[in-house]
């Protein structure tokens, strides 16, 4: 849940939500830990929230094999969490990927056809990251 967008904040507020150790409460350490830059201050938090975010995508269902996926559908919505810090739009390589937008439940692993400018299909591993990915032929 994202902290309050106005009013007072504490340094107890911030650091539940970073969920942070009752002695990791330096606002310079949980700045760091946001990602936020030099100086440090308590209203860069407002309207925070540590939850990561979901992105869309389009995809098939789970193939055995890139040849299969690459004649495949892509007629399902997928998540993933722009691990890889590419695009907020397309799914790219290292990202996680997920069938739901809460990101609680991981892609199978197996072969996805998608459509991005750079790539036409995915492999997801046992963990839910797309590792290798290419153009169908």
């Amino acid at each position: 849940m994202a902290l309050q967008s106005s009013g007072q904040i504490s340094l107890d507020d911030i650091r539940t939500e970073l969920g942070l150790s009752q002695s990791n409460v330096s606002l310079g350490t949980m700045s760091d830990t946001a990602g936020f830059s030099a100086p440090d201050l308590a209203s860069d938090f407002y309207g925070y929230s540590a939850a990561p975010a979901s992105y869309s995508f389009s995809g098939s269902i789970r193939y055995n094999s890139s040849s299969v996926a690459c004649m495949g559908s892509v007629n399902q919505t997928y998540y993933h969490n722009n691990g890889s810090g590419g695009s907020t739009t397309y799914v790219a390589l290292n990202d996680y990927v997920y069938s739901d937008s809460a990101m609680t439940t991981k892609l199978t692993g197996g072969y996805y056809k998608v459509s991005t400018p750079d790539l036409e299909w995915i492999r997801v591993n046992g963990f839910g990251r797309a590792y290798d990915g290419g153009i169908c032929d």
